[in-house]
C-alpha cells in the first residue's frame, strides 16, 4: 500500500523534521523522523489505521487518500476536492484527477437533465393551472355537499349499485391523495357515509 505522505509533505514545503514538529505541536502526536521516513517510503506501516488519522487531519485529507485509495464516502470525496482547491493536493494527482473528472461528468449529466426538464415544461401555464386548482378548492365543499344531498337518501334505501359505490370510494381516495385541504373533506365525507351506512339494510351487502 503506497501512500501520499511524501507528496503532501513536499507540497507543503516541509522537511521530515519540520513535519515531526508540526505533528507534535498541532496534533499532539509524537513520531520520529525515522518513522515518518519509513511510512513515506513504504518500508514500514502502522499496525493500526488509526495511526494515520492525526497525519491525515493535519493535511486535511481522508486516511484513504494517504493510503493511496480512492474515496470511500461522499464526505471523503468532498475532503479531497477541498484539498485540491486549497492547493494541498496537486491537481495532477491521479486520485484527484479521477474525482474531478467524475464530478465534471456528473455536472454535465445534471445540466442535460435540467435542460430536458426545461424543454418539457417551458410552456407550462403556471397562472392558469393555479387558477384551476383554486377553483377546485373553492368548489370542493360544494361538490361534497351535493354528493351527500343526492347520494345519502339512495344510500339509506340501499339503492346504490356496486359500480356507484366503487365510484364513491374512488372519489374519497382522490380527495385523500391531494393534501390536507382535501384530506379533511375526505375524512368528513367518509364519516358521514359510514354513519348513513349504519342505517342501511344489509340484504344486498
Amino acid at each position: 500500500m503506497g501512500n501520499k505522505l511524501k507528496k503532501l509533505r513536499k507540497t507543503k514545503g516541509l522537511t521530515l523534521e519540520q513535519l515531526k514538529n508540526e505533528l507534535k505541536q498541532k496534533q499532539g502526536v509524537s513520531f520520529s523522523t525515522g518513522q515518518l521516513s519509513s511510512y513515506e517510503n513504504g518500508r514500514r506501516s502502522p499496525r493500526e489505521e488509526s495511526t494515520w488519522e492525526p497525519i491525515a487531519d493535519y493535511f486535511k485529507v481522508p486516511v484513504s487518500y494517504l493510503l493511496g485509495f480512492g474515496p470511500r464516502t461522499v464526505g471523503e470525496t468532498m475532503k479531497i476536492l477541498e484539498a485540491v482547491s486549497a492547493g494541498i493536493i496537486p491537481q495532477d494527482d491521479e486520485i484527484a484527477k479521477k474525482i474531478v473528472e467524475s464530478q465534471k461528468q456528473t455536472i454535465k449529466r445534471s445540466q442535460e437533465i435540467a435542460q430536458q426538464a426545461y424543454e418539457k415544461y417551458k410552456d407550462f401555464d403556471l397562472v392558469s393551472n393555479i387558477k384551476v386548482l383554486t377553483v377546485l378548492l373553492e368548489n370542493c365543499d360544494n361538490i361534497y355537499t351535493d354528493i351527500i344531498r343526492y347520494v345519502s337518501p339512495r344510500l339509506v334505501q340501499n339503492e346504490l349499485t356496486e359500480t356507484e359505490l366503487k365510484s364513491l370510494n374512488t372519489f374519497i381516495s382522490l380527495l385523500e391523495e391531494h393534501g390536507k385541504e382535501f384530506k379533511d373533506t375526505a375524512d368528513s365525507f367518509s364519516k358521514r357515509l359510514n354513519a348513513d351506512l349504519k342505517t342501511t339494510p344489509t340484504d344486498n351487502d
